[in-house]
């Protein structure tokens, strides 16, 4: 019993680290969340800066770049791939989300079973969830690099 208390327990500081190294990354930055990044810059200082990106010699479409130009609606088709590149790393850092959660659900699973069949069922439950882990940060190793490879 000790065991599995340890073992949810260890589970759960995991997954609150994971959210507290997010939170100071997303805070500290000035583009909000959501499926389409936003900005807190008025509409001439976006256009100044899609101006002055567009002049410089290596453009570099961040998201607050991406976000500016939502809302300038000055849209280009250089910026295709950057909208794609951050749709796709939003889905998958909702993936990621998803799987913690199913890491915890597991780690409670096993922590309220017995010796009984539920045991392994939440075991299968934690194994599958990591697994799933392993998967979206691949993906998102894959996407980075497509990313890098296409827009260079």
């Amino acid at each position: 019993m000790n065991k599995k208390i340890f073992v949810s327990v260890l589970m759960s500081i995991f997954a609150f680290s994971l959210f507290d190294f997010a939170v100071p990354m997303t805070a500290s930055a000035e583009v909000t969340w959501g499926i389409l990044p936003g900005t807190t810059l008025d509409v001439e200082t976006c256009r100044k800066n899609i101006r002055d990106n567009e002049n410089a010699k290596d453009q570099n479409y961040g998201p607050e770049l991406i976000a500016c130009a939502i809302k300038t609606g000055e849209i280009h088709m250089g910026m295709v791939p950057y909208f794609i590149t951050y749709f796709i790393k939003f889905l998958l850092g909702i993936a990621g989300l998803i799987s913690v959660l199913f890491i915890l659900f597991g780690s409670y699973q096993w922590t309220v079973a017995g010796i009984t069949e539920k045991q392994d069922a939440a075991k299968k439950t934690i194994t599958h969830a990591i697994m799933g882990l392993v998967v979206v940060l691949l993906a998102f190793a894959v996407v980075s690099i497509v990313q890098a490879v296409v827009t260079s």
